[in-house]
């Protein structure tokens, strides 16, 4: 949209009438300038530094204008200087009714410049309609400053309402920019018209020697006093005027800023709705690809914290004694847990213990509770995490026993989910069609279920945190080599170490596992794969056993 198409129009259409008067004095502009310029008597001021042509005055502009109070500040200065020199040659020269410049005379052309820069706004809109109107303005107030600079001694009415207009109009050049209605244009027009009239009436006032003033039976005084309080009824229509518009104005913008926001909201739900459904899509395919199926019962926290309140924590009582269970604070309380969370670095703890000798449970284990502990306090900060859990049943044969393919595929879909790309389907695809993920070897299995999650995990950036948590680590189908040779929990925990110490973000991964007596060795071994720098992010507690005790009743 270009400029002119941004401009309120002013005095279109019907509107031209509101121009009248305007064009009224355009009628007899010429007239009026040659009178002033041939006065009746020898004793008038008569206005120079104009052109001769009265038709050429109406051809100034404001930058004519402009340079005229220039020279008349030049000629103040250097009168002024002169006077510092000799007040008998200043007092000399006034006598003989040259050009009478003094101090005072300093602050007349200051005030009359700021008011020819408020009138400005005005006469750039009435002159939009016809340019003529531009050189009427100006080349009327050059023949006003021409007598009204040489006059022994200003009014001070005329210098009043020179200054009022300037006080009460200082934003006069921004009303261009004011997009009207018709009664501002008609008190726009009557503004313009009334200045020119009072520069009209003040000049032929300042014309007019002491003596005919007097005896004149028609009182130029009264003109300019007319002027002067139509000036100030045109202020106060103008202001309000543009109080009025501008309350409109902002009533109008503020419904458009109320409808653009509805409707952005609007944008941004459909939008939403779109990108849910895409990646509803996507995620399912992945699922699908992945072979892991909806609502599986791996991520089931609900059903998992009953099983384990029925299981162990409802037999935590027999014979006086009673067996511990965890709870938050007492997780909190636990120095390696809280080293763990709390760290600024990125790394892993591993946990394992057995239950209570007497609870009648040899399959779930009470450090259960922390994975589902720490699930339900990440729900509630909502925190950057995904979790496993291998135990669904209490009992579990070794065909439900999950994959390690399977766990890592998990991770990796919720991980998806809360970030997802656009080149996931590739990226997977591309892991999930090779033979590692497809044969038989679980530790090559193993390898591509680590990159999985890689691939995941490069969503995340160097200031996020990320948490995964796998529960019983141990209870994952192994072949009965890895069983017999203790390999299983010992080749993850050193995938997920080659992670923490690889991806961009911090990543904070919680292993719990039962007890078992290879569990001691697991740090020796994961040790002899990785520099001794790296395992100070491995954290472990073996041996945290589910204690028993007294009762105090």
């Amino acid at each position: 949209m270009d400029d002119q198409a941004k401009t309120p129009r002013w005095y279109r259409g019907n509107h031209i009438k509101l121009l009248r008067r305007p064009q009224d004095l355009l009628k007899d502009r010429e007239v009026w300038a040659e009178k002033v310029a041939k006065p009746d008597s020898d004793d008038q001021p008569t206005p120079d530094d104009l052109p001769a042509n009265a038709e050429d005055i109406y051809k100034i502009r404001k930058d004519d204008l402009d340079a005229q109070l220039d020279r008349l500040r030049h000629q103040v200065d250097t009168e002024l200087g002169n006077a510092g020199k000799s007040r008998m040659v200043l007092k000399d020269r006034r006598g003989r009714g040259m050009h009478k410049v003094s101090a005072n005379v300093q602050g007349f052309l200051s005030d009359f410049s700021t008011f020819l820069d408020n009138y400005s706004g005005i006469v750039e809109i009435v002159k939009s309609a016809d340019s003529q109107f531009g050189g009427l303005a100006w080349g009327t107030l050059s023949i006003f400053l021409s007598v009204a600079v040489v006059k022994q001694e200003r009014e001070d009415e005329i210098n009043r309402a020179i200054l009022e207009f300037t006080r009460h109009c200082p934003r006069l050049k921004i009303l261009k920019d004011i997009y009207p209605d018709e009664d501002l244009q008609r008190h726009i027009a009557e503004m313009y018209t009334t200045i020119i009239q009072f520069a009209r009436s003040a000049t032929v006032f300042y014309q007019r020697s002491s003596i005919r003033r007097i005896v004149s039976s028609s009182n130029p005084k009264d003109k300019v006093n007319e002027t002067i309080h139509d000036i100030q009824t045109g202020l106060v229509n103008i202001r309000l005027d543009c109080e009025a518009l501008m309350q409109q104005r902002m009533y109008q913008l503020s419904k458009q800023a109320e409808d653009l926001k509805e409707q952005l909201g609007k944008v941004n739900k459909a939008l939403e709705r779109s990108d849910r459904n895409r990646n509803v899509k996507q995620m399912a395919r992945l699922r699908d690809r992945l072979q892991v199926p909806f609502g599986f019962s791996s991520t089931s926290i609900t059903s998992y914290k009953a099983m384990l309140d029925s299981a162990i924590f409802q037999q935590r009582s027999r014979g006086g004694q009673y067996a511990t269970f965890l709870t938050g604070n007492k997780l909190k309380e636990e120095a390696i847990f809280s080293q763990w969370l709390n760290d600024v670095h990125a790394g892993i703890l591993f946990l394992s213990g057995k239950n209570a000798a007497w609870v009648n449970q040899t399959t779930l284990n009470w450090l259960s509770q922390a994975p589902v502990l720490l699930v339900e306090q990440f729900k509630e900060e909502e925190n950057n995490f995904a979790y496993v859990f291998c135990q669904t049943q209490s009992i579990l044969g070794k065909a439900q026993k999950p994959l390690i393919k399977s766990v890592f595929a998990h991770l990796a879909l919720q991980l998806f989910e809360q970030r997802p790309k656009d080149h996931i389907d590739s990226d997977i695809e591309q892991i999930v069609s090779d033979d590692s993920w497809n044969g038989d070897n679980e530790y090559d299995a193993l390898q591509a279920g680590t990159t999985l999650v890689e691939q995941a995990l490069r969503t995340f950036s160097c200031d996020e945190t990320v948490y995964l948590v796998i529960d019983r680590i141990d209870q994952c189908q192994w072949t009965h080599i890895t069983e017999m040779m203790r390999l299983g929990v010992a080749d993850v925990l050193n995938s997920l170490l080659r992670l923490v110490l690889t991806v961009t973000c911090k990543l904070k991964v919680l292993v719990v596992s039962a007890s078992t007596s290879h569990n001691r060795d697991l740090r020796h071994s994961i040790a002899r794969r990785h520099e001794p720098a790296s395992m100070e992010r491995f954290l472990e507690k073996v041996d945290w056993d589910q204690e028993l005790e007294c009762s105090t009743t």
